[in-house]
């Protein structure tokens, strides 16, 4: 069939049409007329809704088809014919254009909520229990303000009064009142008969009036009213006047209306007035409306004033212009009459004095400026008194007094006297790591001799060399009590019988906690670098908190026998809530106290863009400084040891020294470290899985704004000048940093440096809190940090460089302020700062196997895992599965202790399941090839599928879409071939690398791992786009190889230094049938939970396999599968990709797989690893709790030999998975098997294993 092709006349037809389109939408506009401000006036209705309601309504339908229309009549292209695709094309855009601006609008309307902070209370009240009346009273006043009163807040505010009533309680008034009229003048004086003021005072001649009753006006204009109905008794005041006199009283004020009388008062006085005279005026009620205006200029008069004016409005009118100026008159009046009768009329004169005076100012009582602690204080407390005597040099001391915490020092150990625990924040320089420890050993902890703290105090650091340094530190500062600080780290000690004052590691203690958990050799522990939220960490303040409080119950009972134990935890930042606000840590919320550094301004600046090497960056920024900045140390933060070593190199060959015997002193040591006893740390692990080329970078990245040229000139940072006597090419005197390097190199960078150079440190993040290095005035920092990452999904732990957080950014150039004003060199820029930092690190035990945190915590003897008190706990639905999972692979008993195979199982940084691989892969050489397959499973699949090529049967089979046919072009003849072409040679690539087993997808990626290894480095480009692999993957997998080969030799191999890992050591032969064999069951032992037997062995009928069915519609039938009303739900079917597909034969009874996967149609897939015999899969699974056996069988010739009563051969039944008798779960049996048998405990337990020929020899022999 042809293209279609246009008519001649279409395009004047089309523009005809047009042209009528336009008249009659000009004509039905006159029916259909939208006025533009009806419009605005609806969107300004929209616009000015309460942004505060809790739900924001959205669009109506006809709002939404309305703007759509308009949309529509907009972008529609004024073209004679729009193509379908076009037009969908179109209407996608155009819904997406409505839902922008949606999500605008309602952005818009959030940001105009509004919340009232005033009802928040601040942190350090909280605990506090009840209010006081004042606050109970101010919280009501503002729950009325907003209209959010309740029966709760009127009972604070308001309170009810009987009204009596003036007859009862004044009857004799009128007697009285005349009775007192002559003594008026007596006491004060003549009342002029002739006043300024416009006022008439009737009250009575008594009280200094002009007789009669109430006060009047005589130019006021008198206007009549009805009676009114009495409608009960009022109040005379409300709470608002309660509020507003209390105030006043509290400031000495006098209240205005001090000489104005109530409304109610005049009320009853006019009703007794109009008894006894014939007066005309109602002069209560002026009164009464001349308070009700007076009051109304304040908030009461919403309440008061419109119940007690009622329909006076009309006289308010009249009375409000002199009626303030009127009031004041008689107020200024009374107060000089008052004043004359007291005698307090005379002038008061401040006398002179003779000589010049000048105010003393005492220190004392100036304003301290000092922030209120909110600490705990033990009034019972009986402490006595006790302290050591240190003698130092004033050297020392006089350092000691220039840093911040020595200030702090009653704060801090009156804290600590009162509170069992006690956190202290301050910044990595505030002296906290050094100083606090001398303030416990100075007020008595660790001395024999002291009442109540006999024990040593224990300081914990995350570092080997935080751990070291600050020991010689605290040594040399405690003067002639600097023999008594030790420390002790793995299998390296300076601790001693005497020692009252350790540094450690945290594992250290962790391990002096399983033999003694109550810590009995200690009087206090303090948790150093806490922020850092290592998994050690976080275990060990979990179980001190525990320590913490038996100590106490222990020292109620008995206090001369056991004394109390105090932790003090510190860190570097104010991220402590998940330390102070835990309940389940800490019942009672300890004391929080901050010392604040005395940081000087450090200048941060950030680089234009991003550079991906960071390394020759930073070696670029460090020459710059070195040549064009005044004196002051530099402080280079890179990743690890790898990268210190080659920086420290350039630099000194950049900055040499012109004496040769200097450059011999900067000669890097061989590091030379018992890699079996020592602790790994993240940065001593040089290799890093993760591959990034420089094209990924920048997509990650991304825009940053203009890109910086390479004038130097514009460069921020770099406005100083050198200063006299320096010159661009002075020596450099550069020294590295790092956990593995010896103790007495890493204590060089608190020496001086020779003289006429400068010094310059290249560090891992220990420099960051751990340790403070003098002299530091220019920080050049990376960003980045390798730490430990836990990939879920795969299941694989590694060490990653990635950006550090914000909190550690923040801490790195803080480093430049210590000592004077600094500058830190950022190599990134501030648009990678905000977006892809995080604010704080996430602690690592959320960067962990859960399975591993378990392993970790059951071989130190916690049991209770899921009530242990993390800081940070995990899920507890997936603490449960762990301990499961690691009961299958044998690390726990049936009692969920710990075995000796979980032990070792605890050594590796991999999940549970790589873990047990590698422990059992140690025979016939097989610890190559587990390390191989592991590294593969962990990274992912290298091969490119047929599908991702475009070149499967399927989608040249697969029918066009007839609709579709006019838009695409026929694929011609050539094409269909050069694809069959590209699949034959797919195929034939593949077929390479099935050779080792038929049945095994694993055996296939082990064979393309190994391979590679023997590509030449040119070549491996080729050899990836030859045989369709992901180039990035295979590098990854190699990169990890490595990685797990280099812990696995530090924690395993024989050898005294520190191990390193070849590309030559990666290579490995073709393994050998036994090998195959035995490699199969070391997959197993890491999958022993995820085995799969055929669904025809266990369910024939439902399951029927004939010579016609596709190997990929078999079914398997998963182990401990929940069994379903229908088994066919409980089926699981072989992925299409798999090797099994080209076998030819039916698959083999028992399949191992690493997932499952749930496919478009439902149906439920496996990604299969290998097959599995019955035998063997017993042996596996035989330490684990998924098997269990029958009962001896006998008959058929099978017969017990029993050796003693308590001990006997025979054959049994192995069942895996579920046990028989369970109708929940699916298991099956195997092949029977002999087995040793002994009796413990009244049961029989299977010791091992015997062959059939040790069997029947063993039967031959028990016959004789």
């Amino acid at each position: 069939m042809g293209t279609y092709r246009k008519r001649f006349n279409e395009k004047a037809r089309a523009g005809h049409m047009a042209r009528l389109k336009e008249l009659k939408r000009v004509r039905n506009k006159q029916f259909h007329r939208d006025d533009p401000e009806e419009e605005s006036s609806h969107d300004e209705g929209n616009d000015n809704q309460d942004t505060n309601s809790e739900i924001l309504k959205p669009m109506t339908e006809e709002e939404k088809l309305q703007k759509k229309r308009k949309l529509q009549e907009l972008f529609t292209p004024k073209e004679s014919k729009v193509s379908r695709q076009k037009k969908k094309r179109l209407d996608k855009f155009i819904e997406h254009q409505l839902k922008r601006e949606e999500k605008k609008s309602l952005i818009n309307k959030l940001q105009d909520y509004k919340v009232d902070t005033s009802l928040l209370t601040s942190s350090k009240n909280l605990g506090h229990g009840r209010q006081t009346k004042k606050e109970e009273f101010s919280e009501a006043l503002s729950l009325e303000k907003q209209g959010r009163a309740d029966a709760k807040t009127n009972e604070i505010l308001y309170e009810e009064h009987t009204t009596k009533s003036w007859d009862e309680d004044h009857e004799s008034m009128d007697e009285s009142d005349g009775s007192d009229e002559d003594d008026f003048e007596s006491k004060f004086g003549d009342v002029p008969s002739e006043t300024k003021s416009s006022f008439i005072d009737n009250r009575p001649s008594q009280l200094g009036g002009q007789g009669g009753f109430g006060f009047g006006f005589s130019n006021i204009q008198v206007i009549k009213k009805a009676p009114e109905v009495s409608k009960g008794p009022k109040k005379k005041y409300n709470w608002r006047q309660r509020v507003e006199q209390q105030e006043r009283k509290a400031k000495d004020e006098e209240d205005i209306h001090d000489f104005d009388s109530s409304s109610e008062e005049d009320i009853d006085e006019e009703s007794e007035e109009a008894d006894a005279s014939d007066a005309s005026v109602d002069v209560g009620d002026l009164s009464g409306e001349e308070n009700s205006n007076i009051n109304s200029s304040d908030e009461d008069g919403e309440n008061s004033s419109e119940e007690e004016s009622g329909s006076d409005s009309s006289e308010t009118e009249v009375l409000n212009p002199d009626k303030k100026e009127i009031a004041d008159d008689f107020k200024s009046w009374a107060n000089q009459a008052i004043k004359k009768m007291e005698g307090r009329d005379v002038e008061m004169v401040t006398p002179e004095l003779s000589v010049a005076y000048e105010p003393i100012v005492r220190e004392e009582d100036l304003e301290d400026g000092l922030p209120t602690s909110n600490v705990h204080v033990d009034e019972n407390s009986d402490r006595k008194a006790f302290y050591v005597k240190v003698n130092r040099s004033e050297e020392i001391q006089a350092s000691r007094l220039q840093l911040p915490v020595y200030g702090e020092e009653h704060n801090i150990m009156e804290a600590i006297h009162h509170n069992d625990v006690v956190i202290i924040c301050g910044e990595t320089g505030s002296g906290k790591t050094t100083q606090v420890p001398q303030f416990l050993y100075e007020s008595g902890f660790g001395n024999e001799e002291s009442p109540d703290y006999p024990g040593m105090i224990g300081i914990t650091q995350p570092r080997r060399v935080a751990a070291v340094s600050m020991a010689n530190r605290v040594a040399n500062e405690l003067g002639d009590q600097g023999k008594y600080v030790g420390y002790q780290i793995r299998f390296d000690s300076s601790a001693k019988s005497d020692t009252k004052v350790k540094f450690m590691t945290d594992g250290v203690l962790l391990r002096e906690m399983m033999h003694d958990f109550r810590l009995t050799k200690y009087s206090s522990i303090i948790i150093d670098e806490a922020h850092e939220r290592n998994i050690n960490t976080d275990i060990l303040i979990g179980m001190l908190s525990r320590c913490v409080r038996l100590r106490a119950k222990e020292n109620a009972e008995d206090p001369e026998k056991n004394k109390r134990l105090k932790l003090i935890i510190m860190s570097a930042t104010l991220r402590v809530s998940d330390f102070s606000e835990n309940t389940t840590l800490f019942a009672t919320q300890p004391p929080v106290l901050n010392v604040a550094a005395r940081q000087f301004p450090v200048s941060v600046h950030f680089n234009r863009r991003t550079p991906f090497n960071y390394s020759e960056e930073a070696f670029k920024k460090t020459c710059k400084i070195h040549s064009r900045l005044p004196p002051g140390a530099i402080l280079v933060f890179m990743t690890g040891q790898q990268e210190i070593t080659h920086m420290v190199k350039k630099l000194r060959a950049e900055f040499p020294f012109k004496n040769k015997t200097q450059n011999s002193l900067q000669d890097i040591s061989k590091v030379k470290v018992n890699s079996r006893n020592t602790d790994l740390e993240a940065e001593d692990i040089d290799f890093s899985v993760k591959v990034v080329d420089e094209e990924k970078f920048r997509e990650e990245i991304g825009s940053e704004g203009e890109e910086a040229g390479d004038d130097s000139e514009e460069e921020e940072g770099f406005d100083e000048v050198l200063e006299e006597g320096q010159t661009a090419n002075d020596p450099l005197y550069v020294l590295p940093l790092y956990s593995l390097l010896p103790t007495k190199e890493q204590m060089k960078v608190f020496e001086k440096p020779p003289k006429g150079s400068r010094l310059c440190i290249v560090a891992t993040n220990v420099a960051e809190t751990s340790l403070t290095i003098p002299g530091v005035r220019y920080v050049v920092d990376c960003g980045r940090a390798k730490e430990r990452k836990y990939n879920p999904e795969n299941g694989v732990q590694s060490f990653e460089i990635d950006w550090v957080s914000k909190a550690s950014a923040g801490q790195r150039s803080g480093r430049a302020g210590r000592t004077g004003p600094g500058h830190c060199y950022r190599l990134y820029s501030s648009a990678v700062f905000e977006r892809d930092f995080l604010q704080f690190s996430h602690p690592e035990i959320l960067r962990t196997p859960v399975e591993n945190i378990v392993l970790q915590m059951k071989s130190m003897a916690i049991h209770n895992i899921v009530n242990f008190p993390f800081p940070t706990p995990p899920e507890r639905a997936a603490l449960a599965s762990a301990v499961e999972l690691l009961r299958y692979l044998g690390a726990l008993d049936e009692k969920e202790k710990i075995t000796e195979e979980g032990r070792k199982m605890s050594l590796f940084p991999l999940s549970a399941r790589f873990s047990k691989m590698l422990l059992v892969s140690n025979e016939h050489n097989c610890l190559p090839y587990i390390v191989s397959i592991v590294s593969a499973l962990s990274v992912g699949d290298p091969f490119i599928s047929e599908t991702e090529l475009g070149i499967s049967e399927y989608a040249d089979k697969k029918p066009k879409d007839d609709e579709e046919s006019d838009a695409q072009e026929v694929e011609d003849h050539d094409a269909k071939e050069q694809r069959a072409n590209l699949r034959t040679k797919f195929r034939k690539s593949r077929a390479k690398f099935d050779k080792l087993d038929k049945f095994s997808d694993i055996f296939r990626m082990l064979s393309v791992v190994c391979a590679f290894d023997y590509v030449k480095r040119r070549d491996k480009t080729s050899f990836i786009n030859n045989h369709f692999l992901r180039g990035k993957l295979m590098e990854e997998i190699v990169k990890l190889r490595k990685q797990l080969m280099y812990i696995i030799k530090s924690n395993v191999s024989k050898e005294n230094i520190a191990v390193s890992v070849r590309d030559e050591d990666l290579l490995v032969p073709i393994p050998s049938e036994i090998q195959i064999k035995l490699l199969k069951q070391m997959i197993c032992a890491g999958f022993p939970d995820r085995v799969a037997v055929r669904a025809d062995d266990l369910y024939p009928e439902e399951a029927k396999i004939t010579n016609r069915t596709l190997i990929i519609n078999v079914p398997y039938i998963p182990v401990l599968t929940k069994k379903k009303p229908q088994i066919e739900e409980c089926f699981s079917y072989i992925h299409p990709s798999s090797i099994l597909n080209n076998s030819g034969e039916i698959p083999p009874k028992y399949m191992v797989f690493s997932s499952l996967h749930q496919n478009d149609s439902g149906k439920t897939r496996m990604n299969t690893l290998c097959d599995i015999k019955s035998t063997p899969l017993a042996n596996i699974a035989r330490k684990g709790s998924l098997l269990s056996y029958s009962k001896p069988l006998t008959g058929n010739g099978l017969k017990t030999i029993n050796l003693s009563p308590t001990e006997r051969y025979c054959y049994v039944v192995p069942r895996y998975g579920s046990t028989i008798d369970s109708d929940i779960k699916i298991g099956w049996d195997l092949n029977p098997i002999p087995v040793h048998q002994k009796k413990v405990e009244g049961r029989w337990v299977v010791e091992k294993f015997i062959t059939n020929k040790n069997y029947k020899t063993m039967e031959r022999e028990h016959k004789k």
